[in-house]
This record gives C-alpha cells, sequence and structure tokens, in this order.
C-alpha cells in the first residue's frame, strides 16, 4: 500500500525539476508514480538498505561534508559514530551489496551532500527483521548531513485502518473541553 503523505510534495519537486529519488526494495506504487512525474527510483535488494546508509555516512566524513562545529553541538557521540563507520563498507562496496550502480550512490550522496535534501522514510522499516537498526543508521545519516529539519517519518499506517478516534477521558484535565484533533495536528495541538 502506498501511504499518501508525501506524494503531493514529491509531485510538486518533480514538477519544479527538482531531483526526486525514491528508494525502496520493490517497484511500489510511489515508485511508479515518482517516475511518471519525472522522478527516479533505487531499487536496492531487501534488507540491505542499511549498508547503503552507513557508507554514505562514512562518505560524508570522507569528504568532509559534514559540518562539525554544529554537528558536535547538536549529535551527541559524533565522534564514537565515525570511528565505527570504518567497518562500514565503501560506496561501491555498498553498491554491490545492494545490487545497485555505484552511480546511483554516489548520486545519493551527492544530493545529500550538495542540496538541501528532503527526506521521507515509510513505514516499512518496522515490518522487517532488523529495521530499527536501519532507521537509527537513516537517522544518523540525516544528523551527520544537518537534515534534521527536512526528515519525515511516516507513521501514518501505525495504527489500524479501524481505530477512527482516541477517546482517553483520564488524560484530559478537568477544565479542558473535550474536542476532536486530527492525528497529524496533534503535536500543535498539545503545545498550545
Amino acid at each position: 500500500r502506498t501511504v499518501q503523505h508525501g506524494l503531493p510534495r514529491g509531485r510538486a519537486l518533480c514538477k519544479a525539476g527538482k531531483p526526486v529519488v525514491v528508494v525502496d526494495v520493490h517497484r511500489s506504487a510511489t515508485v511508479r508514480r515518482v517516475e511518471r512525474w519525472g522522478g527516479s527510483a533505487i531499487i536496492l535488494r531487501p534488507g540491505t538498505d542499511a549498508a547503503l546508509l552507513l557508507a554514505l555516512a562514512r562518505e560524508a566524513f570522507a569528504c568532509g561534508a559534514v559540518d562539525r562545529a554544529s554537528r558536535a553541538r547538536d549529535c551527541h557521540g559524533l565522534d564514537e559514530f565515525e570511528a565505527s563507520l570504518t567497518a562500514a563498507p565503501t560506496l561501491d562496496e555498498a553498491a554491490q551489496i545492494c545490487g545497485i550502480r555505484a552511480d546511483e550512490a554516489r548520486l545519493l550522496h551527492d544530493l545529500l551532500t550538495n542540496t538541501r535534501a528532503w527526506t521521507k522514510a515509510g513505514i516499512g522499516w518496522s515490518r522487517r527483521f532488523q529495521g530499527a537498526n536501519a532507521m537509527r543508521a537513516l537517522c544518523s545519516l540525516v544528523a551527520v548531513h544537518g537534515l534534521e529539519g527536512s526528515f519525515h517519518f511516516e507513521s501514518g499506517d501505525l495504527f489500524p485502518e479501524v481505530v477512527t478516534s482516541i477517546v482517553r477521558e483520564d488524560l484530559r484535565p478537568a477544565d479542558a473541553a473535550a474536542r476532536v484533533v486530527a492525528h497529524v495536528g496533534l503535536g500543535r495541538a498539545l503545545e498550545a
């Protein structure tokens, strides 16, 4: 199933001539749509995404793309993470592991390094063995590049469709009126 929250933005980026690259393990409906709009896809061998993500992080440090001053301020354990990447594959090795061309891995590196890349993660991570570790690798890569402000984790499918609302009277302050809040607006509602 394709979760559509990011599709309007992807379509707008394609229409504006911006590079849109979907990384997936199969030719999903999202991949087909983005390709129709002029974007592209990189299809990985299933279970290899963490290798690619760690290789991209390794390359970011190796080529000097990491703003060490701001990252040291914002990222706990930056030096330790960089040291751990000596065991990560290079971009060329990751391309072989993932079953993609080396220029595809390089394209991802260039987009992360030279643009203000918007990164969207789907929900497939939670549905497979070691998915949480791959998500940690993605979050680390995003942080290394300073792109956490443009990172979106899709969480729309974590609750069954039959759940239309969640009512927790016990959590509402006695003086607060009951109201319906859309899931995507919950954070703003709680801050108010």
